[in-house]
């Protein structure tokens, strides 16, 4: 017998909307659980669910599947990030080259945990191209993401603080310690690290003299000494010879930053929030790991709670594309997640992208039905056509990763019924793919 599990409720705003009722009400059943175990691992640890890898890891146990996500080795990614240079095209001097071979990446087969995490921190460590000049430099600080991705979080936020993308977007080159633009010290306090409440203007004002001194000029990064502030400041309450490796050094060392970033994790893993006291001690104990981003990552999935999560966080718009991919992928793939509301390297805000509800609001899930509608479907269809209904319909759970399924669902897929003079076998076939395509659990990681 399946087992069967209930979602847990959604917030009361995403309960506006019949398509949020509808989730919220709806029980879901795993048709094959060791399977269902697989496609949620594969749901919240990459960016797509291909059949292929949801076979494998069904084989093995779930601490058995759960190392081989966080070991993936099959993903082909050079940790050096100048190998991964030379594979972005770049001919056009385009910076949605690089955006589009990102995207081709997250949704090769071969895909697994280091572009996920990749995902992760530009949505919070993020930049906008618009403000970049030229793709090399957006190149560069992306493929040192990749690298570091499950490396260590110190480490890459050196990395990122001095990325001439990140200098260019939050106008911190050639900022001047007499007049120093404070866009920068802003945002890495209050996004990148400790979050508001946890420093004041006066920090926000020594963090920018520290700061100053970086210039970016043609795709090359280096620090003028006659724009630096040299001499004592206070930050955070110390006076001492503050530069940017010792800034970042502290805000890393401060245990809000260790809770908020470790809080976001579990968030984006699990889809919910920890109460601040759990967000607290999971700091306290990730700071203990020396921020090592793999030990964090092991301990919140082998959380029981991860599992218990299932199906019960919204998909982004870009996560919900990179679903889709798996049967259909447009050519122009940064013009197709532009239509669905969210682009790499074209973050709305500094603070990234809205989380959660969001995506399942009306407009949202039109959005993504009119380009599920838009899909070639046509090999897909001609390759079911042949099925009869009860092997099309398992083939479509396989093939999409829907292992968890609602019986509102399964009974809309289960319906399709070839008609050889109202609904031939090809048209049959492609009405169970666009309903596997625009499903709620379709929307749901």
């Amino acid at each position: 017998m399946p087992s069967l599990l209930v979602r847990p409720s959604l917030s009361t705003s995403s309960r506006r909307t019949f398509f949020a009722r509808f989730l919220g009400e709806a029980t879901f059943v795993d048709q094959d659980p060791s399977r269902a175990d697989a496609a949620h691992l594969l749901r919240r640890l990459s960016m797509t669910v291909h059949a292929e890898r949801v076979d494998q890891l069904s084989e093995l146990s779930r601490d058995d599947a759960i190392a081989a996500m966080l070991q993936s080795s099959w993903e082909q990614i050079p940790q050096d990030p100048g190998d991964q240079l030379d594979q972005i095209p770049m001919e056009k001097d385009d910076w949605s080259e690089v955006s589009q071979w990102w995207i081709h990446q997250m949704t090769d087969p071969g895909t697994g945990i280091t572009d996920r995490l990749t995902w992760f921190w530009h949505s919070l460590l993020t930049t906008n191209a618009y403000k970049v000049e030229g793709p090399q430099l957006v190149a560069s600080q992306l493929t040192g993401l990749r690298a570091q991705s499950r490396g260590n979080f110190r480490e890459l936020l050196h990395n990122f603080i001095g990325s001439g993308a990140l200098l260019q977007y939050l106008d911190a080159s050639y900022s001047v310690a007499s007049q120093p633009n404070e866009n920068l010290a802003r945002e890495l306090m209050e996004l990148y690290t400790v979050g508001r409440g946890n420093y004041t203007q006066d920090d926000v004002r020594a963090a920018a003299r520290a700061l100053a001194g970086w210039v970016v000029e043609d795709g090359k990064v280096e620090f003028r000494s006659e724009n630096a502030f040299i001499a004592p400041l206070v930050f955070m309450d110390t006076q001492a010879d503050w530069d940017t490796t010792t800034i970042v050094d502290r805000l890393c060392d401060h245990p809000a930053t260790a809770a908020r970033i470790s809080n976001r994790l579990w968030r984006f893993l699990i889809g919910s929030d920890l109460p601040a006291d759990s967000a607290v001690e999971l700091g306290k104990w990730w700071q203990n790991k020396d921020l090592e981003i793999t030990p964090l990552v092991e301990r919140i999935v082998t959380d029981p709670s991860f599992f218990d999560s299932r199906m019960s966080r919204p998909r982004s718009a870009l996560e919900w594309f990179c679903a889709t991919s798996v049967l259909s992928q447009p050519d122009d793939t940064v013009w197709a997640v532009d239509s669905l509301g969210q682009t790499p390297y074209l973050p709305p805000t500094p603070a990234g992208w809205p989380e959660g509800d969001k995506w399942l609001a009306t407009g949202s899930i039109g959005r993504r039905a009119r380009f599920a509608h838009s899909l070639d479907l046509t090999a897909a269809a001609v390759e079911h056509a042949d099925l009869e209904p009860a092997e099309a319909v398992e083939d479509v759970i396989r093939r999409c990763g829907l292992h968890s399924l609602s019986t509102g669902t399964l009974k809309a897929l289960q319906s399709i019924e070839t008609d050889d003079e109202y609904l031939p076998p090809e048209s049959a076939a492609l009405a169970r793919w666009r309903i596997a395509l625009t499903c709620p659990e379709s929307h749901l990681s």
